[in-house]
This record gives C-alpha cells, structure tokens and sequence, in this order.
C-alpha cells in the first residue's frame, strides 16, 4: 500500500494547487524579452499560431523589445466588440493598449482575413488590413515609448516608424518608470488606437485567466463579471489555497449565483470537492465548467481527468487531460496530472517523460518529484529516487509532501546502503 497512499497525496495536493489558480500565464519568452502573446476564446492553437505569426512578424519591424515585459492579445473579430464596447470604445478601433497591466489588445482582422469585417475596416480607415496593422502596431508603440498620450501626436510619431526610421520622442523613458508615470498621468485611463478620444480603464484585472499561443482560448466573459460575483469567488481561491476547502464551497456557490456563467468558480467548486474527495458532486462542477467555456478551460479538464482516474477510467481520463493541455501544452498541473494518469496505468515511461514536462514548465512544483520518486522506486533505481525526493524537498522543504519525502528517502539510503535493488511489491 505504500505507493498507493503516497500517490493520493500527492494527487490531493494537485487538485489543491492547480485548481485554485485563475491566472494562467502565457508563453516563454521571445527571444529572451518577456513578451507574452495570448489568443481569444474561439481560436483553435492552429489558428492561434498561425495569427500570432503575422502579429510577431509586424512587430519585428518595429522596436517593441523596448516595452519591456508586454502582453499581445489577439481577439476573434466575432469577439472584439463585446471586448471593447463596454469599455466605451469605439468597434471600429481595431487595437488598444491597458498601461497599467502592460497590455496591447489587436483585432483578428489585422493579422487574418476576415469576410465583410476587414471591409468595414478598409471603408472606416480608408487603407488595407496589412497597412492598418502596421499603423496600429507603430501608433501603440508610439504611444508607451513616448509617452505620448495625444493620439494626434501619436500618429505623427508613429508615421516615424512606418518610414523605416528611429522613433523620435520629446521624452524616452526608462522602461520600470515609463509605465509607473504614464499610470500616474493616465489614471488609468487605457490609450486606443482611436483619435477621438481615450477609453476608460477596462478591469483592473483583465487578463485573469487567459492562456498563451501555447493554448487556445482566453476568459473574455471576465469583462461580465459583476464584483459581486467575482468578490466571493476570489475569496473562495484564496480558501482553496489555504486548504479550507469547506468554506470556500459557499463562496464559489455565491459567485456562481451572481454570474451564472462564471465556469472558473464552477472550477473551483470542483477543486473543493475533490479535495474532500466527494466524487459525484467534483465531476458535476468540472462539467459544467467545461460545458460553459465551451471546452475552453483547460484547469477544468485536469480535475475531470483526476476524477476519471480515480474511477479507473483510464482511457477517458488520459484523452480529457490531453484535451486540456491541447489547450495549454504549457501548464505544468496539466502535464502532472497525465503523469499521474500514465502511471497508474503502469505506463512508467510515458509517465517520466511528462513527469519532466512538469518541472520544465514549473520548477518549483514539488508534486512531480514525488511521483517521479515513485515511477524510480518501481524501477529499481534507489540513486534516482533519493534525487527526485531531494528535489521535491528543496522546492518545499515544509509542505504537504515533505514528511513523506523525508520518510522514503530515509527507506530509499537504506536500501541503496544494503544494495536492495529488487522490486517492491506493486499495489
């Protein structure tokens, strides 16, 4: 029973962790600059990628290095105006930049064609969707590097860059206090690809929840969400995070009253439920949360996959695992839980590999060198073992999993000090 018992620990502190979490970050960085390059609800990763590649291919005209660490956006055209309109922004203003959480927004017409949107375009602005993308990038460039918020300005500046030659500013900032003064002076206020005027600051948390090109979908429908809902449910994950998965049920119910659609507490209700291991009513909330993003949040398809397994349904929870890290091949609780899956199908191999995906992804992820520990001890291989399990105790030396880190690398230096390389008797 050892490997069983150690296996459902560590299995509860990875519903734990990684259902508790809204933020998904986006991919690795670009050419060694922090630049973050997410999609929209509805992008398939093909799509997303292929989107994506023109969007980085205008930018690499233009020195968007010098923001520093930024987030590009891409929103479907079907999508953009229930982005920008409540935000009172013009639908015809295909790209916008939010200062305060460095972040650019650029409609899918600009980088893919679209029928009759990019004609509504080329009629409003009067040029191609090709040359509307280099103006758009150029004038938002403009306005972060100069600290420019007069949109007039700002185009003159921007038709600088469109000539081929070096943006010339009144004032170059240094990138830490360019942002921290445009926030002072702005108010918040987003700068939009736009000459009439300035929009007010969308959510101050808008980007919760997206996932990079490495995943297919982003939490649009966060715009929608009322503080009345988003308030207990951001209490809720913070009772997730400290374990009190009882009392963050009643906060994760309350949000989802107040916004129905909210598919992220669905998530997390799940995450709670699992955690106390009520099976029916888990796979109930993953469900719904899968049902209602459209199949698009991946956290959701790893606590089904969990409950699948633990119902012996192997195949199912190895394909439903695999959907979600379709949709996010970067989130290392998602590579974890298809280790988990792949070894307790005894497919140990498979299961290393995605193991190691976990820690690339996530280093400081205890929970993948604790089950690596277990794949090692099956093989026989006690130096491995006692490395994966110093591994786990050097992320987190006092977490959930350290006692029994501690307890089975002291049995593993036993039995490599006696030479015992045979096999344990396996559950």
């Amino acid at each position: 029973m050892k490997l069983r018992v150690g296996l459902q620990v560590a299995a509860q502190v990875l519903v734990v962790i990684f259902l508790s979490q809204a933020v998904t970050k986006a991919g690795p960085p670009v050419g060694g600059l922090p630049q973050h390059f997410v999609c929209n609800t509805g992008y398939s990763l093909s799509k997303c990628q292929a989107d994506m590649a023109v969007l980085r291919k205008t930018l690499a005209k233009y020195p968007a290095a010098e923001l520093g660490e930024w987030t590009w956006v891409l929103v479907r055209s079907a999508d953009w105006k229930y982005v920008v309109m409540p935000q009172g922004i013009d639908p015809d203003s295909p790209a916008f930049t939010y200062l305060p959480k460095r972040e650019t927004f650029i409609e899918e017409a600009l980088v893919a064609k679209v029928p009759h949107r990019a004609e509504e375009l080329i009629v409003r602005w009067g040029m191609s969707t090709d040359d509307l993308l280099e103006l758009a990038v150029a004038h938002e460039l403009t306005h972060v590097l100069c600290n420019e918020p007069g949109e007039a300005k700002a185009n003159l500046a921007a038709r600088t860059l469109l000539n081929g030659k070096p943006l010339s500013c009144e004032v170059r900032l240094a990138a830490k206090t360019r942002t921290e003064e445009m926030n002072s002076s702005q108010q918040g206020d987003s700068l939009v690809f736009n000459p009439a005027a300035h929009a007010p600051s969308p959510p101050s948390d808008l980007m919760e929840g997206h996932i990079g090109t490495n995943g297919s979908a982003v939490s649009v429908h966060e715009l929608g969400i009322p503080d009345k809902a988003r308030e207990p449910y951001n209490k809720g994950v913070r009772q997730l995070d400290a374990a009190d998965w009882l009392g963050s049920i009643p906060n994760f119910q309350r949000a989802i009253k107040s916004f129905p659609t909210f598919y992220e507490a669905y998530s997390g209700l799940g995450g709670a439920e699992l955690s106390m291991q009520s099976w029916d009513s888990a796979e109930a909330a993953f469900r719904k949360s899968i049902e209602l993003s459209r199949g698009t949040f991946a956290p959701a398809h790893f606590g089904l996959g969990v409950i699948l397994c633990h119902r012996n349904q192997f195949a199912d929870a190895e394909a439903t695992i695999r959907d979600g890290i379709e949709l996010d091949p970067a989130d290392a609780h998602g590579h974890f839980s298809l280790a988990w899956v792949l070894y307790a199908m005894g497919r140990l191999p498979e299961a290393e590999r995605s193991a190691h995906e976990a820690i690339l992804y996530k280093p400081t992820f205890p929970d993948p060198y604790f089950l690596l520990a277990q794949i090692h001890l099956l093989q026989r291989n006690p130096s491995a073992e006692i490395e994966d399990l110093n591994g786990c105790l050097k992320v987190d030396p006092n977490g959930p999993l350290s006692a029994r880190a501690r307890a089975e690398r002291a049995e593993a230096q036993r039995s490599l000090a006696k030479g015992n390389t045979s096999a344990p008797t396996k559950p």
